[in-house]
């Protein structure tokens, strides 16, 4: 009994401090448009043991946040599950919009990171994942737009920063990705140009 309660606490204490790194991870981001000022960015050269690459080269202004535990991590469905709690604790739409594009910018960096440990395939799977983020933050921002609400500017622009540099990463990775890895990237990246197109005519 007392190791299961053990495993319940551990596991409530693990939702909490996603609630709260997630609360505060949204606040930075309503800092500075185009911005994400609490981690660093995860590029393939700053991995731990990953050589450096020249395939990705940062164009877009834009800081993505730090990926955490990737997908083939043991943990990960934990994680997922906390993010799935965290996003039905969110009511606000522009928070849940924040926190939907908080997501996308996350698998997006996760991508990268597999894709630099030659995992093609599980990169491009969470990258497309990423995508639906992204689009769910649109959606949910142009609802709230089409129904008289206000849109916060700052939200807007990251929105536009964000999925310029989702676009940038797409295609800097489909130069390198193997056949079978490549549909499925550019159906991410006709998905983003959409996502920008929808997000500029927000303004």
């Amino acid at each position: 009994m007392k190791k299961y309660a053990g495993i319940i606490v551990s596991l409530v204490l693990f939702v909490v401090t996603g609630l709260t790194h997630n609360v505060t991870l949204a606040t930075a981001v309503n800092t500075t448009p185009g911005e994400f000022t609490e981690t660093p960015m995860m590029t393939p050269s700053n991995q731990e043991g990953v050589p450096p690459t020249e395939e990705i080269k940062q164009k877009v202004e834009y800081t993505l946040p730090y990926p955490g535990i990737l997908p083939d991590h043991p943990l990960y469905n934990l994680k997922r599950f906390r993010d799935y709690v965290l996003e039905r604790l969110i009511s606000d739409p522009v928070r849940k919009t924040e926190f939907y594009m908080l997501q996308g910018d996350k698998r997006l960096a996760m991508g990268m990171a597999l894709a630099a440990q030659g995992k093609g395939a599980l990169s491009e799977s969470t990258i497309s994942k990423g995508e639906k983020y992204m689009e769910k933050a649109v959606s949910g921002i142009s609802a709230l737009k089409t129904n008289g609400g206000a849109v916060p500017p700052h939200v807007i622009g990251n929105l536009e920063n964000s999925l310029g540099k989702h676009a940038e990463v797409v295609t800097a990775l489909m130069a390198s990705a193997q056949e079978a890895e490549k549909a499925g990237l550019n159906t991410s990246l006709v998905l983003v140009q959409q996502l920008l197109q929808t997000v500029a005519g927000l303004r």
